[in-house]
């Protein structure tokens, strides 16, 4: 029945933005329930874009028992407008609910006057969509605006004037979205990545659906559909690690733009846990690897530690082949109980004034985007500067936001640019042995040297710990031994 409620919404999206597939938690994606006398089929998508942060929509087709589509837009924080959310759902032959607003996260007059009030004219347009119906689950005066269209109808209104009007409702929000000039101050992005997050917690709490989703698809796969993916900032049984954005983000960028192969990971190392005392307490710490590969990038691998609130880390690392050379990626991001470690940079095999401006100028120009909102994090060993950029990007914030939206931000500007730098590499066999001269340079010290090293003893023990930063981290003395 709502079909062509997301053909619509596809096309509008694939028409105005460059859209990236944004993951979805295993097993959420898609869920086929035979429950009860009608099966039913849960299908979802999500994608982003740089205007937008996520984009997702979900269908749920259980026949003529029923048909459900949701769709909730979040702009980028750098965007403070409204979320788009949309809910239509059909029950039986008769019984038909819309639900159509601009979703405001604040409330001043101001706000209220740039992003609310443009809704009133096509509010009025459509007075048979604005039942201004009883809400049982939510407040209507928080997340919603004056200008909702709510509505109990029958089927043929829903398919001329609930599809005009949810076109209409389209067409304005991406008018607003392109008359709006992003706001790039840290202060302001934390402030909206914060009220996107109040949204989730808020909708999470109420979500009416629930009961509908534990119906055709048990409690466990309901509740880990609404926290994991419908409202994953809302934290609770879905909470996952504050960088597994980054590396969800990193992939399907990779992905998209360059198309990416398996990189075999060595057994045992997909993934370690441990159990580790924290003082009287007990509790689990949780590694786990990634590996990929591309023509011109040998490896693409990255090792997120997982021991909740005392310690989250995620190390990313590009390896390019042995006959381009292009600079390693790497991205280290660690967050204790005391504040948050971000190192960044394209770490270069070369520091001649020629490499230099190929390989780390483009990065200079991110870099002084962000030198004020995150200052130099201080002193850093002599040892190590030899393979490291003049954009290296070394910052120590101390606020979680920071890193959720500045440091997230900063992450996808270097890794575009990297991104870049490789579709325009042409291969140099004739400097191979040079190459491969420096990239075990860089890859002997990086193992020498390893930070992580003494943690992961602790956790895991020195024998696991060794072969997995010799075997899997940083590799290249195993796959293409030093001549």
């Amino acid at each position: 029945m709502y079909r062509p409620f997301q053909d619509r919404l596809e096309r509008s999206l694939q028409e105005r933005f460059a859209l990236t597939a944004r993951p979805i938690p295993a097993g959420l994606e898609h869920c086929q329930s035979a429950r009860g006398r009608h099966p039913a089929v849960a299908r979802s998508w999500c994608y982003t874009c740089p205007e937008l942060r996520k984009i997702r929509y979900t269908y749920i087709d259980a026949g003529e028992s029923a048909q459900i589509f949701n769709s909730v837009i979040y702009p980028d924080p750098r965007y403070d407008l409204p979320l788009l959310g949309m809910d239509f759902l059909s029950f039986g032959s008769g019984k038909n609910l819309i639900v159509m607003d601009f979703q405001p996260l604040f409330r001043d007059e101001d706000y209220m006057a740039r992003y609310v009030a443009p809704l009133q004219g096509l509010h009025d347009r459509f007075p048979d969509l604005a039942q201004n119906l009883e809400m049982k689950f939510y407040d209507a005066n928080q997340y919603f605006s004056p200008y909702l269209l709510f509505a109990k109808t029958d089927g043929a209104t829903v398919s001329t004037r609930g599809f005009a009007a949810f076109c209409e409702y389209l067409d304005l929000y991406w008018q607003i979205l392109g008359q709006t000039l992003p706001n790039d101050e840290p202060a302001a992005i934390a402030r909206v990545a914060q009220a996107q997050r109040d949204y989730d917690r808020y909708s999470a709490e109420r979500d009416p659906a629930s009961g509908l989703f534990s119906s055709y698809f048990g409690k466990e796969w309901s509740e880990r559909f609404l926290h994991e993916f419908l409202f994953e900032e809302a934290g609770g049984s879905g909470a996952g690690m504050i960088y597994t954005k980054f590396l969800e983000w990193a992939i399907a960028r990779l992905e998209s733009e360059l198309g990416l192969q398996p990189y075999p990971i060595p057994e045992g190392f997909a993934q370690k846990t441990a159990t580790v005392k924290r003082g009287k307490e007990t509790g689990e710490v949780t590694t786990t690897s990634y590996g990929a590969s591309h023509g011109k990038l040998r490896q693409i691998r990255a090792a997120s530690v997982d021991g909740g609130s005392a310690l989250q880390v995620l190390n990313f690392v590009i390896s390019p082949h042995w006959d381009y050379d292009l600079p390693f990626f790497g991205g280290d991001l660690v967050t204790l109980p005391g504040g948050h470690l971000i190192a960044m940079d394209l770490q270069p095999l070369f520091h001649d004034e020629g490499y230099r401006e190929r390989y780390s100028a483009p990065a200079m120009a991110v870099l002084a985007r962000y030198q004020e909102a995150l200052p130099w994090g201080g002193d850093f060993p002599e040892e190590a500067k030899p393979f490291f950029s003049p954009a290296f990007l070394w910052t120590r914030p101390t606020e979680v936001t920071v890193v959720e939206t500045t440091v997230f931000a900063a992450f996808q500007e270097y890794l575009q640019v990297y991104i870049d730098l490789v579709k325009a590499a042409t291969p140099q066999p004739d400097r191979r042995p040079d190459i491969l001269a420096a990239q075990h340079r860089y890859q002997n010290y990086r193992a020498a040297k390893d930070p992580a090293r003494g943690m992961l003893t602790r956790f895991y023990g020195a024998e696991w710990t060794e072969s997995y930063i010799h075997e899997f981290l940083f590799d290249l003395a195993r796959v293409a031994p030093p001549q």
